[in-house]
């Protein structure tokens, strides 16, 4: 026969469970299998207790509270929709006010044609190691502000296989996914029709990649890249189609501005 565990202990599992202990680390110390205490924290959840038959008014409380956090860390723990969804549903069922969150990141697996999984196994890390842990705001306007302070990202969901080059690219998704965000949602059109970034917001999380990622785009420009329209239109402004020498064109332009 199973060995036999009280109440009392039960609890202390699954309060150990919901302060971020992964059941491997209590089956270290506690001896107690990962699916034992998935089980005991599914039933807690779904009965509200583990069998008592009453309680105090203090301890209902204290159970109530539990349960809550029981229910978030449930959340945390399950795998979270498919490589085939597009759907990120599963934030509300955490936290309603992810719901800006959820719209965008939907949107964005839309836009994604190569690697969907990829890109959903990035986004489903950032939200689950990230912004639901780390009490990421749940404002996006915010989180892109140049005044938002954010932790490093890079640290907190690679550290542990920071090597390795599948975790480069998922994080290189996750700061795609934010520049979508600042170009598609916060940007604005001059009168050319080209996106202009506006000088409140920035991406937080492109500082945080490897300096390994960094190094090897040391020869691009850390600047926001011109439109390929608006450099024709500037071409065509300095050397028109039907100039027939592009040194005596420049030095016509000049002698127009002396």
């Amino acid at each position: 026969m199973g060995k036999k565990y009280d109440n009392d202990f039960k609890y202390k599992m699954i309060e150990e469970l919901c302060n971020g202990k992964h059941t491997g680390e209590i089956e270290r110390e506690y001896s107690v299998g990962p699916s034992t205490v998935l089980r005991w924290l599914r039933d807690f959840i779904k009965k509200g207790t583990l069998g008592e038959n009453a309680l105090s008014r203090n301890e209902n409380l204290r159970i109530e509270q539990l349960r809550e956090k029981a229910k978030k860390r449930e959340l945390e723990l399950r795998v979270h929709g498919t490589t085939k969804s597009e759907n990120f549903g599963w934030l509300l069922a955490y936290d309603s006010d992810l719901q800006q969150w959820n719209k965008y990141a939907t949107e964005w697996m839309k836009t994604v044609v190569r690697n969907k999984s990829t890109s959903h196994n990035s986004l489903t890390n950032f939200f689950k190691k990230y912004v639901i842990p780390n009490k990421i705001t749940r404002s996006v306007q915010e989180f892109i502000s140049i005044e938002y302070d954010t932790p490093d990202f890079y640290e907190i969901i690679y550290a542990e296989r920071s090597s390795e080059p599948h975790s480069i690219i998922q994080a290189k998704g996750i700061v795609k996914f934010v520049d979508w965000i600042i170009e598609e949602k916060f940007s604005a059109e001059d009168d050319l029709g080209n996106k202009l970034i506006p000088a409140e917001f920035k991406n937080p999380l492109t500082k945080y990649l490897p300096d390994s990622v960094k190094s090897s785009q040391r020869n691009e420009s850390d600047k926001n890249v011109l439109p390929y329209r608006y450099i024709k239109d500037l071409r065509n402004i300095l050397f028109p189609p039907n100039a027939t020498s592009f040194r005596l064109e420049i030095c016509t332009k000049c002698r127009r501005f002396n």
